[in-house]
């Protein structure tokens, strides 16, 4: 536990989900009423767009909050001869847009480590502060950033 917030144990097992059963297209976290536990906000079924993925974070930042998420991101490599490989990496999301409550950004920077670190098997995290950081053509430089690394 970070900051003395807790995981609640739904948070791993539909991330779990995500990653061995492709059940889910991603998982949006956020803090308890309370704000001593880590819940699930939303799910996305496995058709979900990234597009709707955003609208979520959106509403979060609407109502001057953060979030955490993770998203199967799929993506497209080109390889010699034409062809196109479908990649899919797992990523994880801190969405904490300059809007937010000050003490909303605090609570949600100081807790990151107590969720990600249940979370085996993120390519990469994403850390974001606005609209601009969020967008796909952003996201994806990131996911090739951290395989050329």
């Amino acid at each position: 536990m970070a900051s003395g917030v807790a995981v609640h144990d739904e948070c791993l097992k539909v991330y779990e989900e995500i990653k061995l059963r492709r059940k889910y297209k991603y998982v949006v976290y956020r803090m308890s009423d309370d704000d001593k536990t880590i819940i699930v906000d939303q799910l996305g079924l496995p058709g979900a767009t990234y597009e709707e993925f955003l609208e979520h974070l959106k509403e979060a930042e609407s109502k001057f909050d953060c979030r955490y998420a993770v998203f199967d991101f799929d993506y497209n490599i080109e390889r010699t001869g034409g062809t196109n490989l479908t990649q899919n990496k797992l990523l994880f999301f801190v969405w904490c847009p300059e809007t937010a409550k000050i003490k909303r950004k605090m609570l949600y920077s100081s807790s990151k480590d107590a969720i990600k670190k249940k979370l085996q098997g993120v390519h990469a995290e994403i850390q974001c502060t606005d609209q601009s950081e969020v967008k796909h053509d952003y996201v994806l430089e990131k996911v090739r950033d951290k395989e050329r690394n």
